[in-house]
């Protein structure tokens, strides 16, 4: 098995890319971007998009999509169920706002992809969250008042009548459905990105790993073949934040998500009304999510199996997860139908 993550595996596969270029020598630029995942190669689109005539370059350690963008379950959600925390955070104008954008972003990002001919296995088919235990019933409801208090409400009830065929298994007590989600395959859509990022001209340096950052005016980031000397620096490093500023050790946390991957199993997946593209999860503090693809696997998951001491990145997030072989990742029972698992990957989500 590749000791690259599945998914990025398979787009790099798919994509049969040119090896990685480094950073070598002294580069000067309008706009330096430490790395190459969602967030960064969205920034330089963005900056590209709206002001043509920027030179930006974005540095990327490794492969771009070799982090947490490219490795995630692939459940294309919002921030809708967050509006609560989100309101107590930012206030209600800000939280409705951000509701109302994330809703927006999922379609935006699918017609991104038509536009730019991206090949994500992206289905905007919208998503159920579930309740899978007594305990779990009814833990959607307060944030659905306050949602519905200020007009942003999106979800509805599932029928009981249709919670399996919604979600694909009977086990499920309760569920509610927004169309306003659906699933990708987010390491198609990290080098989707990629390569528009370079038609716009961005230069995009891999395996280019930023070692120090030197403020002022212009800029210096120091990798280990080059220098960028930049008037504006965006970070985009997310959980390599904590490796780099000690500032942020106290406001991210890194939490493992381990994930199985089946083989293809198209006949038993529809059997379980699982060809869809929606993505379900349950109830849970750390949730049980799973979806299919259109090759017909079965991707489920279940996060904060291991929590990361003194918010370190410890070497078992790029590693294969040892909580397989102790049985702690196991299809829900509703699923146990379904053919064994053979692909799987420990990555790092963050919260």
């Amino acid at each position: 098995m590749s000791t690259l993550p599945f998914w990025l595996a398979e787009a790099l596969a798919a994509e049969q890319p040119a090896p990685p270029t480094p950073l070598v020598g002294n580069h000067e630029a309008d706009v330096c971007i430490v790395g190459g995942g969602f967030t960064g190669l969205w920034s330089a689109i963005a900056l590209k998009q709206a002001e043509p005539h920027l030179h930006v370059i974005v540095l990327e350690k490794d492969r771009c999509g070799s982090g947490a963008s490219g490795r995630n379950g692939g459940c294309l959600l919002t921030w809708s169920a967050k509006y609560l925390t989100l309101r107590r955070l930012f206030g209600e104008e800000q939280a409705a706002w951000l509701v109302q954008r994330s809703e927006q972003a999922v379609h935006e990002i699918a017609r991104f992809c038509e536009t730019h001919n991206i090949e994500a296995e992206l289905r905007v088919e919208g998503t159920c969250y579930t309740a899978t235990s007594e305990a779990q019933r009814g833990l959607m409801e307060p944030v659905l008042q306050e949602l519905k208090r200020a007009g942003l409400n999106q979800w509805q009830a599932i029928e009981e009548g249709e919670l399996a065929s919604q979600s694909g298994s009977h086990v499920h007590l309760e569920g509610l459905y927004s169309p306003h989600a659906g699933s990708v395959q987010p390491a198609l859509l990290v080098r989707g990105l990629l390569r528009v990022a370079r038609e716009l001209g961005v230069e995009v340096y891999e395996h280019s790993p930023m070692q120090r950052l030197e403020a002022g005016q212009p800029a210096r980031v120091q990798t280990p073949q080059g220098e960028v000397r930049a008037r504006k620096v965006v970070l985009a490093l997310n959980s390599a934040m904590v490796q780099h500023f000690r500032e942020f050790r106290r406001s991210i946390v890194l939490v493992s998500s381990d994930m199985v991957i089946t083989d293809p199993a198209p006949d038993a997946l529809a059997a379980q009304q699982l060809e869809h593209g929606r993505s379900v999860v349950d109830g849970r503090t750390f949730v049980h999510y799973y979806r299919s693809t259109p090759q017909g696997r079965l991707m489920l998951g279940k996060g904060g199996n291991t929590f990361a001491f003194a918010n370190r990145h410890l070497a078992e997030f790029d590693a294969p997860s040892r909580y397989l072989a102790q049985g702690k990742i196991t299809k829900p029972r509703a699923l146990q139908g379904l053919a064994k698992g053979t692909h799987y990957s420990c990555s790092p989500a963050f919260a």
